[in-house]
């Protein structure tokens, strides 16, 4: 089960979409993203590698990193979509590298294409994209 799809940049949520309220994950989601982009940069600083995938006993977050360009000022920024799903899968890896990975990078694909042109420092608000969301994770 899916509980929440979300992009962040520099640890500031851009946009997300939670599918399963639960008690455990009313949390503030700046805090939240702010707290992941932390533990991926120290991740990547000490053991020179890319963070995959958090498990926890109920949970897993999984990450798809892109770099987006923004068309009008010629600026990349690191832009990271993360899915936070059950840990009730009997293959984890194969459910994470065969179903939410590829779901990760499409989104941050389409996300470029139509909002990579509002991304700006300091950050701003993104249009909403529940529906491109959507669209990859609970229609197709």
């Amino acid at each position: 089960m899916i509980h929440e799809i979300g992009i962040y940049l520099n640890g500031v949520l851009l946009t997300n979409r939670t599918y399963y309220n639960s008690t455990t994950l009313k949390t503030d989601r700046d805090l939240i993203c702010a707290l992941i982009s932390a533990v991926e940069v120290f991740y990547k600083t000490t053991f020179s590698q890319e963070l995959e995938y958090l498990k926890g006993k109920h949970h897993i977050l999984v990450y798809s990193k892109k770099i987006i360009k923004n068309i009008n000022t010629n600026e990349s920024f690191h832009v990271v979509a993360y899915a936070i799903v059950n840990n009730g899968h009997f293959n984890l890896e194969s459910y994470v590298d065969n179903q939410i990975r590829p779901k990760l990078e499409e989104l941050l694909n389409i996300f470029g294409i139509n909002y990579g042109k509002y991304i700006v420092e300091p950050l701003t608000k993104i249009p909403d994209f529940t529906r491109e969301i959507d669209e990859i994770f609970i229609e197709s």
